[in-house]
């Protein structure tokens, strides 16, 4: 089998899984086709992709030729090309209409539509006019999500619709790195931007009767940090609530798993890969009904989830969070939780899924 990708950038909640599959028996060839290594907005959040130009068992190809593609495509035995969306990157829409001169199976990674930005009527009257008749192309879709999976589920009887996920590298010991502490801690990971709400986490802090106890670390920046920063003056949560910028994504790990709870309280989030970080070192998650990784918190030794925008019922998931942070609970449990993102989220885990799909 030879596997092929063709995605936008080179992507560190992707090349997790990717760098994995050349270790399965029946895997030839994998390669990964990229118009840029990675964004310049991406970089100044925080990103850094180069790491993982030289990966083991990846040919990575930064802005190749066509030639370069065709000759992926005529690869040995069965080739199962893989596209990150086809609209997303003119780039990725080129190799796929390349691909089509070539018999090979296509996948399709998507995450749902961007219906923070569009309502979902308006993507699915685009959607028919534009790509539909690319839709028997394909014999997989990656649906990252369980609302990806819902949408395109019926666009097609012959896609197989697979229940797909980002991931993120496993890290070091990081119970070593934790240390039990009075004080309740909480982390938001992400850029500042109405999108991903940290004002509602905020406003529920604020409103919290053990707020005296309660420490904030907000990592990131982005055109709403001042607005937050002057309610967290107002309502004199400034003790309470720090404000870290952009820190590098390689540090992630290390600041929340200091943590007790990551939050993630956005309007709309396609999946969510810093969960995937807080649950692989371990710590407890808690997160709104609008973001993919939802899909993820099935048992409550992982997380919470809330209603997306409601204060009330996110001051509830953090209030019993905070019950179980005092019986130590959630401490006790972290070694659990470690163990079981190694078992389902690691890349290892995901490359599995992946080739069990495609089998």
């Amino acid at each position: 089998m030879t596997l092929i990708f063709f995605q936008n950038c080179v992507s560190p909640h992707q090349m997790p899984y990717i760098k994995e599959l050349h270790k399965f028996d029946g895997v030839e060839k994998v390669f990964l086709f990229v118009p840029r290594v990675d964004y310049d907005e991406r970089k100044d959040l925080g990103w850094c992709a180069k790491e993982y130009l030289d990966a083991v068992g990846v040919e990575v190809c930064v802005s190749p030729s066509d030639d370069a593609v065709r000759k992926a495509l005529v690869g040995k035995g069965r080739v199962i090309a893989v596209f990150n969306g086809i609209r997303a990157d003119v780039d990725v829409f080129r190799w796929f209409k390349l691909s089509l001169d070539y018999k090979v199976e296509r996948a399709l990674f998507q995450e749902p539509p961007f219906t923070f930005k569009y309502p979902l009527w308006l993507h699915k009257v685009r959607f028919f006019f534009q790509d539909k008749k690319y839709v028997k192309h394909f014999k997989y879709v990656l649906a990252v999500g369980p609302d990806s999976a819902s949408y395109f589920h019926g666009w097609s009887e012959d896609w197989k619709i697979v229940p797909f996920m980002y991931c993120t590298e496993l890290v070091g010991d990081a119970q070593a790195q934790y240390q039990q502490s009075s004080t309740f801690r909480l982390c938001f990971v992400g850029s500042l931007t109405k999108r991903k709400n940290v004002g509602v986490l905020l406003r529920a802090l604020s409103s919290l009767k053990d707020e005296s106890r309660i420490r904030l670390d907000v990592v990131g920046d982005g055109e709403l940090r001042k607005v937050h920063e002057a309610f967290v003056k107002e309502k004199g949560m400034t003790e309470a609530v720090s404000f870290r910028g952009v820190v590098p994504m390689s540090e992630i790990s290390d600041i929340v798993s200091q943590c007790d709870v990551l939050v993630l309280p956005s309007l709309h989030d396609g999946w969510g890969a810093v969960v995937n970080e807080a649950l692989m070192v371990g710590t407890y998650v808690v997160v709104s009904d609008k973001c993919g990784v939802r899909a993820l918190i099935q048992d409550k030794r992982l997380g919470l989830v809330f209603k997306s925008d409601d204060e009330q019922s996110l001051c509830e998931a953090l209030s019993r969070s905070l019950v179980w942070a005092k019986k130590e609970d959630l401490n006790f449990s972290r070694a659990w939780r470690r163990e079981w993102a190694a078992r389902n989220i690691s890349g290892k885990a995901v490359a599995k899924r992946l080739l069990d799909a495609l089998s």
